[in-house]
């Protein structure tokens, strides 16, 4: 049986070059399509044979559209075995006008992957394993730009900056269940890591199962995008 990947989500460019990347092996591919109402999950035959690709709805804000999430791509394709959830504020941003109201920006942004993690993590809990990788693209620097007070701007760095935290304490976690079946990995990637560079290097990993951070580092530590395995991977 081919691997199966669940990957958050369809808003962010970088996650369909990933769902491209992963279908090319023959892996199937949940690729979350956020949106306000449940719907079924489409199913799409790859042209190059078996590998299948799935869009299930995610309303990011609802903690029963995480769980029917999950329960969907449980009944399609027996997973999943991996799951990438990436956080990339420009192109969050991206379909916002300056007017969006910031609480629903953080109810969707910080609430939303808090629940899709809970769920990612009772899943793999309860089958003794997976690979949960967090993908956090930062800004252009480290402290960004100066956003007004409650503008939609300002609201998305919390949720970015909430992202991070989510990521380190669910390694934390994962780490505390001591599981070597179950693994999570945290990947920082900077503005200039194009996505031609950067989709091949992280697919490759999820797929060969190196997909944890070595115990000589610390257990939150973000692993640079593309640093080789002798900087944090696990052979």
């Amino acid at each position: 049986m081919s691997l199966s990947v669940l990957i958050s989500d369809k808003s962010i460019p970088c996650a369909v070059s990933l769902a491209a990347s992963f279908r090319a092996t023959g892996a199937s591919v949940a690729l979350l399509s956020p949106g306000e109402s449940a719907a079924p999950a489409p199913r799409e035959m790859s042209p190059a044979g078996d590998a299948r690709l799935a869009e299930p709805r995610w309303k990011r804000s609802s903690p029963l559209s995480a769980r029917t999430v999950l329960l969907d791509v449980s009944n399609l394709f027996s997973g999943p075995d991996a799951a990438v959830v990436l956080f990339d504020a420009t192109a969050l941003s991206a379909p916002l006008s300056a007017a969006e109201s910031p609480s629903v920006i953080i109810d969707s942004l910080v609430t939303g992957y808090a629940h899709l993690a809970r769920e990612l993590c009772a899943a793999f809990d309860r089958r003794g394993g997976g690979r949960l990788v967090f993908v956090l693209t930062r800004g252009t620097s480290a402290r960004g730009p100066a956003f007004e007070p409650g503008s939609a701007g300002l609201a998305v760095s919390l949720a970015e900056a909430a992202f991070s935290r989510l990521a380190e304490d669910t390694a934390r976690w994962v780490a505390a269940r001591g599981s070597r079946g179950f693994t999570c990995l945290l990947v920082s990637r900077g503005p200039a890591v194009t996505d031609e560079r950067f989709v091949p290097w992280l697919a490759s990993r999820v797929l060969s199962g190196r997909g944890g951070v070595s115990r000589s580092r610390s257990l939150t530590a973000w692993v640079p995008a593309l640093a080789p395995e002798i900087l944090g991977f696990l052979p």
